[in-house]
């Protein structure tokens, strides 16, 4: 099995070389070469921010192999022009695998594009630098959410750092679910990784979410990315409760329903009942109180359908004949010579003088 080291020795067992080795252990040496390459301990980011008259260095270190001694070797260029290692306005240092360049005393010809040219014998490899004066950040890249991440509440959301622009920079998050006016924003802190994630917590659940982020430092703000679109899950006790009130309301409403039928049943039996007997009243009128030949039952006792007769032309005596004294005392009296009907025939009379 190789290691990480491009030597290794290797114990291989007899049976795999009987015929060559005898039956015997060997040990092997393997000697691996390739071209130069970044050393994947380190990042060397493209774009380099610098203020004007002060100093920047830019690094290389090479991924560790095994060449012959003192054949790897450094070229720095500016503009795809080689630095005279005698230029005072530069510094070149380089030992074994490292390799770093200082611009000195930055002026405004100094920025744009550095490269480092590596080779061995095998071949060779080529990085380039931007170095630029200090400026707004770069606008994050590739903002989206981790697989599986969102839940009813919250959702992890990852991204890309662009160039800080020379100074430290914070990651702004925007957000708002899609019926909501006002974007609600969380502040991340750059740490300096080639990935970043932040988990979004507080959502509410079976929402549609849009989210969008910009990068801010001491210069100004880079612009947004594009808006992410998420929808939160649904909250399964929500919905079960919304079910049970949902059921509530339609069982109080049928419930509140037969109740107003049954009391309009029997409100409408009642005043069915009362209808009834009423009638019944008006066919069997009241019978009056007869005393002898007195009748003394009022008129309004009579039955309105026996008030609407005209009984008064059965008597002889008018009110002429009426003695004077006998209307000034405002009395009954016996009237004479007169005909009273016969009690079974229910006819009453009463007139008041």
């Amino acid at each position: 099995m190789l290691r990480s080291k491009t030597q290794a020795n290797i114990n291989v067992k007899a049976e795999t070389f009987t015929q060559k080795i005898n039956h015997q252990l060997s040990e092997l040496t393997m000697i691996v070469k390739c071209s130069p390459r970044p050393s994947l301990a380190m990042v060397f980011p493209n774009k380099i921010a610098a203020a004007q008259y002060t100093n920047k260095t830019l690094n290389f270190v090479a991924y560790e192999y095994l060449d012959e001694e003192n054949k790897t070797k450094f070229m720095w260029l500016h503009k795809n022009i080689s630095i005279d290692r005698n230029d005072e306005k530069f510094e070149i240092i380089s030992i074994g695998l490292n390799s770093s360049l200082s611009v000195k005393n930055i002026t405004q010809m100094d920025f744009g594009e550095y490269s480092v040219k590596v080779s061995n014998t095998i071949g060779e490899y080529i990085h380039h630098y931007m170095l630029q004066a200090e400026e707004k950040p770069d606008v994050p890249i590739n903002l989206t959410y981790k697989s599986g991440s969102i839940t009813k509440s919250s959702v992890t959301l990852v991204w890309t750092p662009g160039f800080d622009g020379g100074f430290p920079q914070t990651f702004i998050l925007l957000y708002q679910y899609n019926q909501e006016e006002k974007w609600h924003s969380v502040q991340v802190q750059d740490t300096n990784e080639q990935a970043m994630d932040y988990t979004l917590t507080g959502l509410l659940s079976s929402k549609v979410y849009y989210i969008t982020m910009f990068a801010m430092n001491k210069k100004g703000n880079s612009s947004y990315t594009q808006n992410l679109q998420i929808t939160t899950k649904i909250n399964v006790k929500t919905a079960d409760s919304q079910s049970s009130d949902n059921v509530g309301i339609i069982g109080g409403s049928i419930s509140g329903v037969a109740v107003v039928m049954i009391v309009s049943i029997l409100l409408a039996a009642f005043f069915l009942k009362r209808r009834n007997i009423r009638s019944s009243q008006r066919e069997s009128p009241k019978q009056g109180v007869i005393a002898g030949s007195h009748v003394s039952s009022t008129y309004t006792d009579l039955d309105a359908s026996r008030r609407e007769i005209n009984n008064y032309d059965d008597f002889n005596v008018t009110y002429e004949h009426l003695n004077a004294s006998t209307r000034a005392q405002n009395t009954y009296m016996e009237l004479k010579n007169t005909n009273v009907p016969n009690a079974d025939t229910s006819d009453y009379v009463n007139i008041r003088i």
